[in-house]
Parts: C-alpha cells; structure tokens; sequence
C-alpha cells in the first residue's frame, strides 16, 4: 500500500513528473498491486479475499475522490506449489523466479 500511495503522489507532483526518467510508468491507465508470496505463507490466514474486496474498494473511492484517471486492483496471489525458497529465505535464482512468475499468469 506503500507503493501504491507513492505512486499517487509522484502522479500528482508536477516536479516529480518533470524529474522522472521513466515517465511511462507515470502515465499507466492500470496498476495492479500484488502480494507475491510462496503458498504456504497464506496458511492459517482466513478471509484474504474479503480484504483484498476492501482495499480495492478503498482504493477505488480514493481515486473517485481525488479525480485520479486510474484503474488500480489488489490481490494476494502465491507462487505455485512447487516453488521453493533457498535456506535462509533466499530466493532462487532470476530464472527460476522468471519461470515460476510465468506459470502464475498461466493458472490465471
């Protein structure tokens, strides 16, 4: 949620705007927030669908309110069941997690 009001902000702020080197990613029609986490990181957690309900609704009634021209979402979504993370908490590397991305979009 962090991001996303940062991002609003930069948005908004014609100097940031003016200073950005990227300023495709300021001029987005739609960004979607994702919480990316391994499946077993959501165990024991009830009702994720109803909070992701309520933060897009927050989020929603926030642009309505600011007049922001912006579609934004939010979900919890989880690396498929194979994926695992090295010892330590250290992902694997940038191919694996390239591959294991790829496969998310393709359960979807």
């Amino acid at each position: 949620m962090q991001y996303a009001i940062l991002y609003m902000f930069a948005r908004r702020n014609e100097r940031i705007r003016g200073a950005a080197s990227e300023k495709r990613l300021l001029e987005a029609t739609a960004i979607h927030l994702r919480v990316l986490a391994p499946c077993h990181y959501y165990n024991g957690y009830q009702q994720l669908d109803r909070l992701e309900d309520e933060i897009c609704k927050g989020i929603n009634r926030f642009l309505e309110r600011e007049k922001i021209t912006l579609q934004m979402d939010f979900a919890f979504e989880a690396f498929p069941a194979d994926f695992k993370l090295h010892k330590l908490g250290r992902f694997p590397n940038a191919d694996a997690i390239v591959q294991a991305l790829r496969r998310v979009e393709a359960l979807k």
